[in-house]
């Protein structure tokens, strides 16, 4: 609901190295069903096949594919590198539109979420629903430089207004 009668302002997902899946979509669609225009960032790896379809139903959601294409960077120089130039394309938009709020999904995108959030001056949610860390071997190799995006990580999460995760076990981790 709209509170005092003013409108809602713009939310941002940031969804970057993560596919887009259909809780992201159904969180979108009932943010939209309550009138808050929904942005979502997106690498173009991980861009949405079947979602697009239903995303493009609603005219509150946006899908806004970066123009770079998220491959896991090897180092911390890499790490950086990616970041700067994936700001530097998101933050003249955002600063545009005026964003509400921000909303990291999992490592890549709460780090970006997070910068974003800081930039914008605008409060920031986190939404890990696999948490990952070094004892993980599988996403650790994939991560490449994985130490960065679980720094990255742990500065959004203690930043972010709140932490949205799918169970108990995980809230306590």
């Amino acid at each position: 609901n709209q509170p005092c009668g003013y409108p809602m302002k713009r939310i941002a997902f940031f969804l970057t190295g993560w596919t887009l899946t259909t809780f992201i979509v159904q969180l979108a669609e009932a943010l939209a069903g309550r009138g808050v225009p929904v942005d979502i960032f997106c690498d173009r790896n991980h861009s949405p096949l079947i979602d697009a379809v239903r995303l493009e139903a609603s005219p509150l959601i946006r899908l806004l594919p970066q123009r770079t294409a998220f491959c896991p960077p090897r180092t911390r120089a890499e790490c950086a590198r990616f970041l700067q130039e994936t700001c530097a394309e998101i933050f003249p938009f955002g600063h545009a539109l005026e964003y509400g709020a921000v909303v990291g999904i999992e490592k890549v995108g709460v780090a970006l979420a997070f910068l974003a959030a800081k930039e914008w001056k605008v409060p920031l949610a986190y939404w890990s629903l696999e948490l990952y860390d070094m004892h993980h071997r599988e996403w650790a190799a994939s991560m490449l430089c994985p130490e960065c995006w679980l720094e990255m990580e742990r500065l959004a999460h203690k930043a972010a207004l709140v932490t949205i995760v799918q169970d108990n076990e995980r809230g306590d981790a």
